[in-house]
């Protein structure tokens, strides 16, 4: 279990760096490097905000450690999100959460955790209408994770949030963690969930960058 404490460490242990709402770092505003090649410092939510109402998007998060960044990013879209859901006039609301099991099924296999361009080749090329679980057969799900031994990597699903509007307008988000086995190597995404009318869903890739 070495290899699990070692992962949570990583992914988890910077949690707390930002507070809620501030996007500081010892009390220092984080840099952003935008796509414009210019920096930026921002040192809360309505700092970043107010950047991307410009039409700035962020490029690098320079001069973090792996915990940080991985911390940075998630707060980034945490303050996308918020701004996103405040400007449409959406609440969240109580769904249901699938298992982990069922994410797998249904998740496209372009959203596996691959860790080589061959591994993201192969999958565009050979995975086409397939699902996480058809590239790796052999996950097995114990408790809040699912780990292949044939591919070395696992999953956990981090979150599940819904909203909705009040003219039935909504928005639900899946946060799944993937990452390698015996290793440090991790990444959480962020997918909306558009269609789930087919055994594999269509799903939009989210970030710090999306459209607000």
């Amino acid at each position: 279990m070495k290899h699990f404490i070692g992962l949570f460490a990583v992914l988890f242990l910077s949690s707390n760096a930002f507070a809620e709402g501030s996007l500081e770092i010892d009390n220092n505003p984080l840099v952003l490097v935008l796509s414009d090649h210019n920096q930026a410092h921002v040192s809360s939510c309505s700092d970043f905000i107010s950047l991307r109402k410009t039409g700035e998007t962020v490029k690098e998060l320079p001069g973090l450690s792996d915990p940080d960044y991985r911390t940075a990013k998630e707060a980034l879209f945490n303050c996308w999100l918020q701004a996103y859901t405040v400007k449409n006039g959406m609440t969240m609301i109580g769904d249901s959460a699938p298992s982990l099991t069922n994410i797998l099924k249904h998740f496209p296999a372009s959203a596996a955790y691959l860790v080589s361009d061959e591994d993201m080749n192969k999958v565009k090329k050979n995975y086409v209408g397939k699902s996480i679980m058809d590239i790796s057969p052999d996950l097995k799900i114990d408790s809040d994770r699912a780990v292949s031994v044939s591919s070395s990597t696992g999953y956990i699903l981090d979150s599940d949030i819904s909203f909705s509007s009040s003219d039935g307008h909504k928005l639900r988000v899946i946060g799944l963690v993937g990452y390698s086995i015996g290793g440090t190597a991790a990444e959480k995404s962020f997918w909306r969930v558009d269609d789930t009318s087919a055994p594999v869903w269509k799903l939009t890739r989210l970030d710090e960058n999306s459209p607000i």
